[in-house]
Protein backbone atom coordinates (compact mmCIF):
# COMPACT_ATOMS: atom_id res chain seq x y z
CA UNK A 1 0.00 0.00 0.00
CA UNK A 2 2.70 2.49 0.85
CA UNK A 3 6.12 2.71 -0.83
CA UNK A 4 8.50 4.58 1.56
CA UNK A 5 8.66 5.67 5.07
CA UNK A 6 8.32 8.70 4.56
CA UNK A 7 4.77 7.90 3.50
CA UNK A 8 3.63 6.17 7.30
CA UNK A 9 4.59 9.10 9.16
CA UNK A 10 1.02 10.15 10.73
CA UNK A 11 0.30 13.95 10.02
CA UNK A 12 -2.47 14.43 12.76
CA UNK A 13 -2.89 12.35 15.83
CA UNK A 14 -5.80 12.45 18.64
CA UNK A 15 -3.58 10.60 21.66
CA UNK A 16 -5.47 8.00 23.66
CA UNK A 17 -6.41 10.60 26.46
CA UNK A 18 -7.88 13.53 24.21
CA UNK A 19 -11.01 14.50 23.14
CA UNK A 20 -12.09 16.26 19.93
CA UNK A 21 -14.92 17.92 18.51
CA UNK A 22 -14.24 19.37 15.02
CA UNK A 23 -13.10 19.09 12.20
CA UNK A 24 -9.88 17.67 11.04
CA UNK A 25 -8.97 18.17 7.59
CA UNK A 26 -5.66 16.42 5.92
CA UNK A 27 -4.11 14.91 3.26
CA UNK A 28 -1.96 12.58 5.00
CA UNK A 29 -2.28 9.86 7.65
CA UNK A 30 -4.87 10.76 10.87
CA UNK A 31 -4.24 8.38 13.85
CA UNK A 32 -7.63 8.46 16.22
CA UNK A 33 -6.13 6.68 20.01
CA UNK A 34 -8.72 8.93 21.63
CA UNK A 35 -12.31 10.30 21.20
CA UNK A 36 -13.88 12.34 17.86
CA UNK A 37 -17.04 13.65 17.80
CA UNK A 38 -16.70 15.19 13.85
CA UNK A 39 -15.17 15.07 10.78
CA UNK A 40 -12.12 13.70 9.17
CA UNK A 41 -11.81 15.01 5.49
CA UNK A 42 -9.57 16.29 2.79
CA UNK A 43 -7.94 20.01 2.03
CA UNK A 44 -6.58 21.19 -1.09
CA UNK A 45 -8.58 19.24 -3.35
CA UNK A 46 -7.09 15.57 -1.80
CA UNK A 47 -8.41 13.28 0.54
CA UNK A 48 -6.15 11.82 3.64
CA UNK A 49 -4.21 8.78 2.49
CA UNK A 50 -4.82 6.71 5.94
CA UNK A 51 -7.43 6.96 8.75
CA UNK A 52 -6.47 4.62 11.80
CA UNK A 53 -9.27 4.26 14.29
CA UNK A 54 -7.05 2.23 17.38
CA UNK A 55 -9.25 -0.06 19.10
CA UNK A 56 -9.82 2.12 22.27
CA UNK A 57 -10.59 5.12 20.47
CA UNK A 58 -14.47 5.93 19.74
CA UNK A 59 -15.37 8.38 16.52
CA UNK A 60 -18.68 9.69 15.66
CA UNK A 61 -19.16 11.58 13.31
CA UNK A 62 -17.75 11.26 9.41
CA UNK A 63 -14.73 10.34 7.72
CA UNK A 64 -13.23 10.35 3.97
CA UNK A 65 -10.04 8.71 3.27
CA UNK A 66 -8.29 6.58 0.63
CA UNK A 67 -8.06 3.86 3.23
CA UNK A 68 -9.56 3.40 6.33
CA UNK A 69 -9.00 1.27 9.24
CA UNK A 70 -11.24 0.53 11.78
CA UNK A 71 -10.38 -1.29 14.83
CA UNK A 72 -12.08 0.79 17.61
CA UNK A 73 -15.31 2.00 17.86
CA UNK A 74 -17.18 4.05 15.12
CA UNK A 75 -20.57 5.18 14.45
CA UNK A 76 -21.25 7.60 11.66
CA UNK A 77 -20.72 7.64 7.93
CA UNK A 78 -17.07 5.75 6.61
CA UNK A 79 -15.89 7.12 2.69
CA UNK A 80 -13.29 5.00 1.84
CA UNK A 81 -11.35 2.83 -1.25
CA UNK A 82 -10.21 0.25 0.92
CA UNK A 83 -11.79 -0.09 4.49
CA UNK A 84 -10.85 -2.78 6.94
CA UNK A 85 -13.28 -3.67 9.97
CA UNK A 86 -11.59 -4.88 13.29
CA UNK A 87 -13.81 -3.44 15.10
CA UNK A 88 -17.20 -1.81 16.26
CA UNK A 89 -18.88 -0.48 13.30
CA UNK A 90 -22.34 1.18 13.08
CA UNK A 91 -23.90 3.50 10.43
CA UNK A 92 -23.02 3.77 6.68
CA UNK A 93 -20.00 2.42 4.92
CA UNK A 94 -18.97 3.37 1.31
CA UNK A 95 -16.19 1.50 -0.59
CA UNK A 96 -14.82 1.43 -3.99
CA UNK A 97 -11.98 -0.58 -3.75
CA UNK A 98 -12.03 -3.41 -1.08
CA UNK A 99 -14.12 -4.28 1.87
CA UNK A 100 -12.70 -6.03 4.78
CA UNK A 101 -14.22 -7.41 7.81
CA UNK A 102 -10.67 -9.20 9.47
CA UNK A 103 -11.75 -9.90 13.30
CA UNK A 104 -13.78 -12.48 14.90
CA UNK A 105 -14.44 -10.17 17.33
CA UNK A 106 -16.04 -7.04 14.83
CA UNK A 107 -19.36 -5.88 15.33
CA UNK A 108 -21.34 -4.82 12.48
CA UNK A 109 -24.41 -2.48 12.13
CA UNK A 110 -24.01 -0.97 8.87
CA UNK A 111 -25.48 0.06 5.26
CA UNK A 112 -22.56 -1.11 3.11
CA UNK A 113 -22.76 0.78 -0.17
CA UNK A 114 -20.25 0.53 -2.92
CA UNK A 115 -19.54 3.48 -4.59
CA UNK A 116 -16.66 5.91 -6.21
CA UNK A 117 -14.37 8.17 -4.54
CA UNK A 118 -15.22 10.53 -7.18
CA UNK A 119 -18.83 10.66 -6.46
CA UNK A 120 -17.87 12.80 -3.23
CA UNK A 121 -16.11 15.87 -2.30
CA UNK A 122 -12.99 16.25 -0.20
CA UNK A 123 -15.45 16.97 2.25
CA UNK A 124 -17.39 13.80 2.48
CA UNK A 125 -20.41 14.94 0.26
CA UNK A 126 -21.89 13.20 -2.02
CA UNK A 127 -22.63 14.38 -6.04
CA UNK A 128 -23.44 11.35 -7.52
CA UNK A 129 -25.64 8.12 -7.49
CA UNK A 130 -25.48 5.42 -5.39
CA UNK A 131 -25.30 1.86 -6.11
CA UNK A 132 -26.40 0.16 -2.44
CA UNK A 133 -25.64 -3.81 -1.47
CA UNK A 134 -28.42 -5.29 -0.62
CA UNK A 135 -29.18 -6.27 3.34
CA UNK A 136 -28.80 -10.11 2.63
CA UNK A 137 -25.12 -9.40 1.14
CA UNK A 138 -24.48 -7.16 4.13
CA UNK A 139 -25.44 -9.91 6.59
CA UNK A 140 -23.05 -12.79 5.20
CA UNK A 141 -20.19 -10.86 5.23
CA UNK A 142 -17.55 -13.39 7.24
CA UNK A 143 -14.62 -12.19 9.20
CA UNK A 144 -11.49 -13.28 7.54
CA UNK A 145 -9.55 -16.46 9.32
CA UNK A 146 -6.97 -15.83 11.44
CA UNK A 147 -3.39 -16.93 10.43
Amino acid sequence: MFKSKKSLEVTSQIGADEFFKGIIASTGIVRVSGQVVGKIVGKEGRIPELVIIEPNAHFRGQLIARDVMIKGTFEGKCIGHHVTIAGDVSGFVFYDGSFTVNSSRARVNFSLTTRSLSSFDVNGEEIGALNTVGLSDVVTLKPAKAA
